[in-house]
């Protein structure tokens, strides 16, 4: 069973003794991005969209009243009230 240590440069995260730093630290010190870190642009994505205040679901860009799903059933609805029963 191998031993483990902690992180030299965070003091944070355990490792085995062979490795000199952790996964986190070295990702960092490479420079690149951690996928769970970057809580920021989780963040922004979510202010882009609000959620549908007809159904409730599914969510829209912001300005709209409504989501494009919502939006298609009320053309389907408006398009069936057109119907004049004289005619038809």
């Amino acid at each position: 069973m191998p031993k483990y240590k902690k992180c030299p440069r965070c003091e944070l995260n355990y490792i085995e003794e062979d490795k000199d730093y952790c996964d986190v630290c070295l990702a960092e010190m490479q420079g690149g991005k951690l996928r769970f870190a970057d809580l920021e642009e989780d963040e922004e994505e979510v202010e882009k969209t609000e959620l549908c205040p007809v159904c409730g679901e599914n969510y829209m860009r912001p300005g709209e009243k409504m989501c494009d799903e919502c939006r298609q059933n009320a053309d389907n609805y408006a398009e069936e009230e057109d119907i004049d029963p004289e005619k038809d």
